[in-house]
């Protein structure tokens, strides 16, 4: 286990928890009561965002879309094997990074579509957006670039991402929608999180 790993984690480790709970609390009144949470008032949209609803791209995060119980855990192990070997931190900056950045990249994307071709942008300015497959996404990514740095053999590198690939796709469908861009983006996001990050879990300089 890296040292950097144990030094000053709990803070990041405390808030990874806080999340994954109350994604777990609030998936297990939505099981029971669909109605429970106004899935539209939580989710975000590029229509919610432009309105100034900025707060959305934080609550669409604690709505799982999709299979529960298996995005809980999977969310869970990655965040596990992330926070060993590159410490809570990382997992904190990807999970953040890979949630809104691909988020607001990808609404970015969308308003420079619209003004070129309005119709075709229509059908998802006002589609609620949510769900805990960004934070996945970005997670792979920065696992991976971990992995390969702790000096794991490049095949176990590729089984490992080969397992969470099929995961993911698995568990997150491939609609041909905005998540799939925003899934991307924040695998992208995740590794450059990894990338730019020192061993020591401290951004690293980058040279000119």
């Amino acid at each position: 286990m890296n040292a950097h790993a144990g030094s000053k984690p709990r803070p990041f480790a405390a808030l990874i928890a806080l999340w994954l709970a109350c994604v777990a609390a609030i998936a297990i009144v939505r099981s029971g009561d669909p109605n429970a949470f106004a899935v539209h008032e939580l989710a975000s949209s590029p229509a919610a965002v432009a309105a100034g609803r900025l707060w959305t791209l934080v609550t669409s995060a604690f709505i799982i879309d999709g299979p529960s119980v298996p995005q809980i855990v999977m969310t869970a192990l990655v965040a596990a094997a992330v926070v060993r070997l590159g410490g809570a931190g990382t997992f904190a900056l990807s999970a953040v990074a890979g949630h809104i950045g691909a988020t607001l990249l990808a609404y970015l994307g969308i308003a420079a579509v619209s003004i070129v071709d309005p119709a075709t942008a229509h059908g998802v300015v006002h589609a609620p957006d949510y769900g805990i497959s960004a934070v996945w996404a970005a997670s792979i990514g920065t696992l991976l670039v971990l992995v390969h740095r702790s000096g794991a053999h490049p095949r176990v590198t590729a089984a490992i991402g080969v397992v969470l690939l099929v995961t993911f796709l698995a568990l997150v469908e491939i609609d041909g929608e905005l998540a799939d861009v925003e899934h991307l983006l924040a695998f992208l996001i995740g590794v450059g999180i990894a990338t730019i990050r020192s061993p020591s879990g401290r951004l690293a300089r980058l040279k000119v």
